[in-house]
């Protein structure tokens, strides 16, 4: 896109009143967030404890910088809820100059593309961060792009749907597909007949032999039900000094540490080959009655954990040891393995469900960003 480049200094002038701050009074102060993210309006404070600092008052709409912060895109538009606000001598507020044609919410949405931003960290010199304090003279003799004012209105009311519809994907409430999941295996479970772990499980802890000159992936569990850590590769001599196991695909890993608070997972198939050390328990089964999944999955219920907190007995987190044999007496609910198997279709579906929702949710933050920057980036 074709357009003009105008010096700043000719678009915008620097505009703030002072005030007297009286000890009695009490003053609602702004501060601006970095990244592009906006202000920040704090609680009212005493004039006695604002220090010794000088105060403005600033025009309602007006763009404003930090000048300890731009470096790193601190910036904000001050609208109607930002009246009645004061600011030190740290912000500078700009307004539009007298007969000047200008959108400040378009330069708004500049100042936090990585162009805008490249303008402010030019203008703000010094190697310490402390230092790295706005220069308003090389602020203000900084070229802006400047389309026609047509031009400036719909990109600024176009990034503002986008982040509209953004914060909308974030932050729009949902029934949790976790939550679900718990309903229909406790719904599952009512009424079933129970049998303990160890009547259903058994113990299968392959013990291997360390080689120095090898490499190894080992394993840890995460509590709450956030499944299995897959560390990287690394040297034998770099691993704790406890005995280790080959992980079993398809085995239930508990762990004997943070079991009273949901640390079991099972293990994939791509998991063959890693190694868990002796603080994690490994079962397969051992009645065709039972699915791994169904276990994990009733075991991470808040029934489940309960069960697994009282056969980890201490006072303190690392006194709460869960043995063999107390894991083996828990009773679980025994369902038709139909039932079972239809729990493990839906927990598949849950945690597809889950991987979709993280992405989504990385998609909709870079959404906004991304289109500031192609905007931006193909003015010339």
């Amino acid at each position: 896109m074709k357009v003009e480049w105008v010096p700043f200094r000719e678009l915008l002038e620097l505009k703030r009143a002072p005030i007297t701050v009286n000890a009695e009074e009490s003053y609602s102060r702004i501060g601006i967030f970095s990244w592009g993210k906006g202000m920040l309006r704090r609680e009212p404070t005493p004039g006695a404890g604002m220090g010794g600092m000088r105060y403005f008052t600033f025009p309602i709409p007006s763009l404003i910088f930090s000048n300890i912060q731009a470096w790193e895109g601190a910036v904000a538009l001050a609208g109607p809820e930002d009246a009645d606000h004061v600011c030190s001598s740290r912000f500078y507020p700009y307004v539009p100059r007298e007969g000047v044609d200008i959108e400040l919410a378009y330069l708004y949405e500049y100042f936090r593309s990585a162009p805008g931003r490249d303008v402010m960290r030019r203008s703000s010199p010094g190697t310490q961060v402390r230092n790295k304090v706005l220069s308003r003279s090389m602020l203000e003799s900084s070229l802006l792009p400047v389309p026609s004012r047509r031009e400036q209105t719909r990109i600024a009311a176009h990034l503002s749907s986008l982040g509209v519809v953004a914060s909308a994907s974030r932050h729009v409430v949902r029934i949790e597909p976790e939550s679900l999941l718990t309903r229909a295996v406790m719904h599952v479970a009512a009424g079933q007949p129970q049998r303990s772990l160890g009547e259903l499980l058994q113990r299968s802890r392959p013990w291997i032999q360390l080689d120095q000159s090898s490499t190894y992936r080992p394993i840890g569990v995460r509590g709450f039900g956030r499944g299995m850590i897959r560390y990287p590769e690394t040297d034998a001599d770099a691993l704790s000094k406890l005995r280790y196991f080959a992980v079993k695909p398809g085995s239930l890993i508990v762990s004997n540490i943070k079991a009273w608070e949901g640390a079991v997972c099972t293990a994939r198939e791509s998991d063959d080959g890693r190694i868990g050390s002796s603080r994690f328990l490994q079962y397969t089964v051992k009645d065709p009655a039972v699915t791994v999944e169904w276990i994990e999955r009733y075991l991470l219920t808040p029934e489940g954990v309960a069960l697994l907190s009282a056969a980890s007995p201490g006072s303190a987190d690392r006194n709460r040891t869960l043995s063999m044999e107390g894991f083996e007496r828990i009773l679980i609910p025994v369902p038709p393995i139909a039932a079972q198997r239809s729990i493990g279709a839906l927990a598949n579906t849950v945690a597809r469900a889950e991987a979709v929702k993280d992405q989504r949710d990385v998609l909709a933050a870079a959404l906004l960003p991304a289109a500031r920057n192609e905007i931006f980036n193909a003015m010339r």
